[in-house]
Formats: C-alpha cells, sequence, structure tokens
C-alpha cells in the first residue's frame, strides 16, 4: 500500500492501480529525484535489503 501525505501531518493511501507501483518487503522510504536534463528516479530504502533506484516510465 503506498501511503502519500495530504500536507497536513496525515496520509491518505493511493490504490496499487492508481500509482501503478509494487515493490516487495517492507519500504521505509522513497525518495524522487529529478535529474539532470530531465527525468525522475525513484529511490526506494526497504529493510534488510539492498537500495532499489526506479525509473518511472511515464512521470506526471
Amino acid at each position: 500500500m503506498l501511503l502519500r501525505g495530504t500536507g497536513d501531518g496525515r496520509f491518505a493511501a493511493v490504490d496499487m492501480e492508481k500509482s501503478r507501483l509494487a515493490i516487495d518487503g517492507q519500504v521505509r522510504h522513497m525518495e524522487l529525484l529529478r535529474r539532470a536534463g530531465g527525468g525522475r528516479l525513484i529511490v526506494v530504502a526497504r529493510n534488510d535489503a539492498k537500495v532499489q533506484i526506479l525509473r518511472p516510465l511515464h512521470a506526471r
């Protein structure tokens, strides 16, 4: 389940069909990075696992 911050200290669940994001394991932190020259990367930190770097297919 993806939880997105609402801006007021709370979180709202984002449906998997909408986020199109599936990551195995217990995710501790995610960060969106903007690449020089355009494009984005998602860095995922998980418990007891290597850091995972994802490239979104369709960034909005």
